[in-house]
């Protein structure tokens, strides 16, 4: 934390502020195929159809993919859960629960983006909706503490209630944010290359979140 309140120089401002730099959907390949998610609308509750026939008949379409017909995933052993993405241990398109709005509920592969996009409005969807839950005072008592391996889940400074007690001015009051990050600079974006010859792949993914980096 040495680098809060000093000035620094951003080796990448004067790409980002003319335009110059390069994301991952920058990254040109020749015969790239192109893929884009359908989100759920709802926030809770299950599909009971999808019906992905007028997508898959779209100009360009080569694939659509539901919880139906998706490669299963090995979930990531109990020994190891702690190395999930924060916040979530899901993985997509491996059945028909819906936990939160705008999960992916399908996955439109075509020749370019903007036909994968096109054909994604076209996956009809019906569903079971039920109450979703909201963050609140009301859900605080069945959130669960996760497990501390590699790193602390939270941590304390100091001694917040001794300062508190002896501050001339005190205001009481309850504030509940949204979880939000606020590194990413460029678009949700994964570029993928496999080889034929081995089971290897290459892949470069938008990963700007602070001390993250690709792996």
């Amino acid at each position: 934390m040495n680098a809060v309140g000093q000035p620094l120089s951003r080796f990448d401002g004067r790409l980002k502020v003319t335009g110059a730099a390069r994301y991952t959907a920058d990254i040109s390949i020749q015969g790239a195929v192109h893929a884009s998610i359908v989100s759920s609308s709802i926030a809770h509750g299950r599909t009971t159809a999808i019906d992905t026939t007028a997508a898959e008949k779209a100009p360009g379409v080569l694939a659509v993919f539901t919880h139906r017909n998706m490669p299963r995933m090995n979930p990531t052993p109990k020994p190891w859960s702690h190395l999930h993405p924060h916040g979530q241990s899901y993985l997509p398109l491996q059945d028909d629960k819906i936990l939160y709005a705008d999960q992916p509920i399908a996955l439109v592969v075509a020749e370019t983006l903007a036909q994968a996009a096109c054909a994604g409005t076209l996956v009809r969807t019906e569903y079971e909706v039920q109450p979703p839950v909201v963050f609140g005072s009301q859900t605080l008592k069945d959130a669960v503490q996760p497990p501390q391996f590699l790193w602390p889940v939270s941590s304390s400074v100091g001694d917040a209630d001794a300062a508190i007690a002896t501050s001339p001015v005190r205001i009481k009051q309850i504030y509940s944010t949204s979880d939000r990050h606020h590194n990413q600079m460029e678009p949700h974006a994964t570029t993928a290359i496999t080889s034929c010859r081995s089971s290897s792949a290459e892949v470069s993914a938008a990963r700007l979140m602070c001390g993250h980096t690709p792996s």
